[in-house]
């Protein structure tokens, strides 16, 4: 390691009496003990803004990109990633303009379960580029349809073609 090298020790539980914070401590201790220079952070006692902080200071270290030969052709080579969620969408639509329901049925989730549909399922999906509304100009409208975008077929065509 090289001599500027810093430990930062986080524990993320909001108690003091937990296993993980003990092994954090203890992780600490023998980092000091074997002459690094060691920060230790805590959740305990913090409240949610300060935790927020907290985050936002140990965002993770960024790894060199490699140099695309062109930003078409390395989009034309990179599969789309999608959280698994927005892929169950993405499959459960295909290539039809369904209603919220079908889809909750082809998803296999129940009927009543409506604010977990749209929190895990619809709003990322959306919000990703991967649907669009059957009816754009009435968002709110009762029996709104479901269709997935060009960005959405892409990702379809990904899911359902044999692998290679």
């Amino acid at each position: 390691m090289e001599e500027n090298t810093k430990i930062i020790v986080v524990s993320t539980s909001p108690e003091s009496d937990t296993y993980g914070h003990e092994l954090a401590q203890q992780f600490a201790r023998g980092a000091k003990a074997a002459g690094l220079e060691v920060e230790p952070l805590s959740l305990y006692g913090k409240t949610m803004e300060q935790a927020f902080e907290l985050g936002k200071r140990l965002s993770p270290l960024q790894a060199p990109k490699p140099a695309a030969a062109s930003p078409q052709k390395a989009a034309a080579q990179a599969p789309l990633r999608a959280d698994v969620r927005v892929q169950k969408m993405v499959l459960a639509i295909g290539t039809e303009t369904l209603p919220r329901r079908q889809i909750v049925a082809e998803l296999g989730l129940k009927q009543g379960s409506r604010a977990c549909f749209i929190n895990n399922y619809l709003r990322p999906t959306y919000e990703q580029g991967y649907i669009d509304f059957a009816y754009p100009a009435s968002p709110h409208k009762p029996i709104q349809a479901y269709r997935l975008t060009a960005k959405g077929l892409e990702l379809y065509q990904q899911l359902t073609s044999p692998a290679s």
